[in-house]
This record gives structure tokens, C-alpha cells and sequence, in this order.
């Protein structure tokens, strides 16, 4: 329930990135929640525009670049740990 609720609250699921607080807007477009639903609807509705593309792409290829890294050393961490019983 944290989890989900934390993605729909970043994301602007729940109030729009654009109403929160400056602070609340920084912190929630440094997560990668906002790139699920505030941005596309930033470019469907205008707000940004279509040039800064490019750069909304970049974000979204650091985010998917740094997550597969920290979930491969999560993993390489548990397989370490598991032990398997059974015959």
C-alpha cells in the first residue's frame, strides 16, 4: 500500500505536479514516478513542449539504466544469501 501510494502521489495521479509546492514539484520530478503520468500529460496538454523531447527521453534512459543496475546488484546479493533446502 506505501509503495502504491507513493508512485500515485509522484506521479501526479493524485494532484497534478504542477499544483504541489516548488520544493514538492523538485523532489517529485527527480523521481522516476513523474515520468509515468506527468510528463506524457505535459506534452499531450502543451505545457512542454515537444522540443524538450530529447532531454525527457535522456531522463527516462538514465532512470531505466540505473534501476536495471541496482535491481542486477539486488539480485547478485540475494542469490548470494538464498539458500535452497530439497531433495
Amino acid at each position: 500500500m506505501v509503495r502504491v501510494g507513493t508512485a500515485t502521489f509522484f506521479s501526479g495521479a493524485l494532484v497534478p505536479l504542477a499544483m504541489m509546492p516548488a520544493w514538492l514539484q523538485q523532489v517529485a520530478a527527480a523521481l522516476p514516478f513523474a515520468q509515468a503520468l506527468a510528463v506524457p500529460t505535459s506534452f499531450l496538454s502543451g505545457v512542454t513542449p515537444v522540443t524538450d523531447a530529447p532531454r525527457v527521453w535522456l531522463i527516462q534512459l538514465l532512470w531505466l539504466v540505473g534501476l536495471f543496475g541496482l535491481s542486477r546488484w539486488i539480485f547478485s546479493l540475494a542469490v548470494r544469501k538464498v539458500t535452497v533446502q530439497g531433495g
